[in-house]
């Protein structure tokens, strides 16, 4: 389900203690459990990926500045 600032609905939202691995080591990336799921940005993981977080005409995209495979759309 995609939340929408001002839908009308309450819904229950917390900052868990968590931690995101990343190639072997914590990293500070912003997380949110809400509803029962996780969300991160998908700038925050484009930017620990060293990769560019691109606005689309359809949404995002996340392209690769290293020779690194990332696929992800949103």
């Amino acid at each position: 389900m995609t939340l929408k600032k001002g839908n009308g609905k309450n819904h229950k939202v917390t900052v868990p203690a968590t931690s995101i691995v990343w190639d072997g080591k914590v990293v500070g990336i912003p997380c949110y459990k809400i509803d029962g799921a996780y969300y991160v940005s998908a700038a925050a993981i484009a930017e620990l990926t060293d990769s560019r977080f691109e606005d689309t005409h359809y949404g995002w995209s996340i392209a690769p500045l290293l020779p690194n495979k990332i696929d992800a759309y949103g």
